[in-house]
């Protein structure tokens, strides 16, 4: 007897499923004639080998489904495969296999809406494993720290106003069929034949690479094509480098992050560099997942506005709407005139940007301030540039003096050779804060700014495997301090099922996926907390971190892990899995008059 194979079939933006049930050995074209079969009359009008039919595993919540929005899809189209090869035999109960779309009706012509409302696809980097630090470039960094960053707030409505014709006149897009990159010049090169699609409509600009200014050659530069005239700088980077939390605007982010040459600041400063030295008035930065507009915000000024971040997948404005809103912008912008500097001046201001190079002159007049309230004695931020000079090929950290609001409720969690670590309330946040004495733990300072380091580079995985930083850098010139978020309780006397260690296994392939070696694979360096019924798990503690070289160092450390996971106990019947039960207790309420710190003033990374 032939065996019987039951799916769940739905059309493209609906949130009904209907079953359809096939021999195992029928045919893919079999199963388009049974979906058209029972989707009478609505597909009379359609010949069923023209159906495009979707494999995908997606829970049947009767939430309505569109195929754009699932990432991991397969269009069938071989109408000789059997279904039993397809689907196996016995697909998933209460899951959606099959998603039905109507053929894409096609025309010669659209309409400027109709162009530029196209949403974009998403892309896959097939490799991005993070490279050794001390890799060089020939090409001189023209980074200019802008004098103010702050949000362009109405950046969106002014988008969603420009006006768009409505008459079928313009030669549909197309897009590029690649979808995966490697290097970040794959990426230049998708995001131009994409985003820079808009060059059918006017003012006919072209997006040319090593298009080059009289300062530095950005990834990027829109164009007029008819007199070759630049409009802006776009900079490129990949998602693995450039990353923000959905809930974080990019002033935000720049601001926590101060002076570092990671994360959100180094691109920012390398992309106004692009527009102040070359006379723009604004940019692009991208990384394709997530652009960012930018406009100098005042006539011939130094401080900029940045728009919220805009997301491949975007609607009402999409991306490619925010594009050509810029292009037309700047196109019309007659007023402008471009502000570029000599060379003079253009050396001067690079000058500013490396305070090291005076670090020699300022050491010998230097002299240590301790206490009196965080008072600065000039030299200090001299000092510290000067032993990062020395400890890293890289070049220079530069420090930037903040204030900060006070740690409330601090309590110690370990004390010992390592850093002193507390566990606190900060800016009405529950965190770890992890300190380190710059003159007697110098070992321990170093071990701290190299695990900032390592978090800048997993960015992308911070709130969800490692935990979000909140801020690294040196207080009142006393101590070297490391905030984070506090993410539970460790996994020491902690009882694991199937599902947990899963969840372990991703995370930390996660951050090897970045290049990332933990170093310290340990039941204390992983933490877990309840996230609503569903546990969560996070790497924590990478002092020891180092970048992977090879493939087989990362290997080694999965192996150390599944050998320790072999030793965590499995549940009791009886055992309630609570993985945020806090083995420290609740946080006093009052821990007495020495654990709430004044405002501290920070030089941040």
């Amino acid at each position: 007897m032939t065996q019987k194979i039951k799916l769940f079939c739905i059309l493209d933006g609906d949130s009904f499923a209907f079953e359809v049930q096939l021999d195992a050995d029928d045919s893919i074209a079999a199963l388009k004639d049974a979906i058209k079969k029972k989707n009478e009359p609505q597909f009379d009008d359609i010949a069923a080998g023209k159906l495009n039919l979707f494999h995908v595993s997606v829970p049947d919540e009767g939430a309505t489904i569109n195929l754009a929005n699932i990432e991991s899809k397969e269009l069938l189209t071989r109408a000789t495969s059997e279904i039993s090869e397809v689907f196996g035999s016995a697909p998933a109960k209460k899951t959606i296999h099959v998603i039905v779309q109507r053929p894409l009706q096609v025309t010669d012509r659209v309409s400027e809406a109709e162009f530029v409302q196209h949403v974009l696809s998403n892309i896959t980097g097939t490799d991005q494993t993070l490279r050794s630090k001390t890799k060089t470039s020939t090409r001189r960094v023209y980074s200019i720290t802008p004098a103010s960053v702050r949000d362009w707030n109405d950046f969106l409505p002014l988008v969603r106003r420009m006006p768009l014709a409505t008459e079928p006149q313009y030669t549909r897009p197309s897009f590029s069929l690649v979808r995966t990159f490697t290097t970040e010049s794959d990426l230049q090169g998708i995001f131009r034949y994409d985003v820079g699609s808009v060059r059918g409509l006017p003012p006919f600009t072209d997006t040319r690479g090593s298009f080059r200014l009289t300062y530095g050659t950005p990834d990027l530069v829109c164009s007029r094509e008819d007199n070759r005239l630049a409009l802006f700088p776009i900079e490129m980077k990949r998602p693995v480098k450039l990353h923000l939390n959905d809930d974080t605007s990019y002033s935000v982010a720049y601001l926590a992050q101060g002076s570092s040459s990671q994360g959100p600041v180094g691109p920012l400063k390398q992309i106004f560099g692009y527009i102040r030295l070359n006379g723009f008035r604004y940019g692009v930065l991208s990384t394709y997942t997530q652009t960012w507009f930018i406009k100098r915000d005042s006539a011939h000024g130094d401080g900029i506005l940045i728009s919220p971040t805009i997301h491949f997948d975007r609607t009402n404005p999409t991306l490619l709407q925010c594009y050509l809103w810029l292009i037309r912008t700047v196109d019309s912008d007659t007023e402008w005139q471009p502000d570029i500097p000599d060379e003079t001046s253009v050396e001067y201001m690079l000058s500013k940007e490396q305070p090291e190079d005076k670090a020699t002159k300022r050491d010998s007049d230097f002299v240590p301030e301790r206490g009196g309230g965080g008072k600065w004695k000039q030299g200090f931020r001299a000092y510290l540039t000067r032993s990062k000079t020395k400890k890293q090929a890289t070049g220079s950290m530069q420090l930037e003096r903040r204030t900060v609001p006070a740690f409330k409720d601090m309590r110690l969690i370990t004390f010992g050779e390592g850093a002193r670590t507390f566990r606190a309330t900060w800016m009405g946040e529950d965190v770890v804060v992890k300190k380190a004495d710059i003159w007697k733990q110098s070992p321990i300072v170093d071990e701290l700014e190299h695990e900032a380091t390592i978090y800048e580079e997993l960015q992308m995985l911070q709130g969800h495997f490692v935990p979000e930083l909140k801020l690294a850098g040196i207080m009142d010139g006393m101590e070297m301090v490391l905030v984070t978020e506090f993410t539970g309780s460790d996994l020491c006397n902690k009882h694991l099922d199937a599902s947990d260690r899963d969840k372990i296994r991703g995370a930390l392939s996660a951050i090897h996926d970045l290049g990332v070696l933990h170093g310290d694979i340990r039941p204390d360096n992983i933490t877990a907390r309840l996230d609503g019924q569903d546990s969560r798990f996070f790497f924590i503690d990478f002092g020891c971190s180092k970048f992977a070289k090879h493939n087989s160092a990362l290997d080694r450390e999965m192996g150390e892990l599944e050998a320790l996971l072999e030793l965590m106990p499995w549940p009791e019947e009886a055992f309630s899995h609570n993985p945020t039960d806090d083995s420290f207790g609740p946080l006093p309420v009052q821990a007495g008059p020495n654990t709430n710190y004044p405002n501290e003033r920070f030089l941040s990374y």
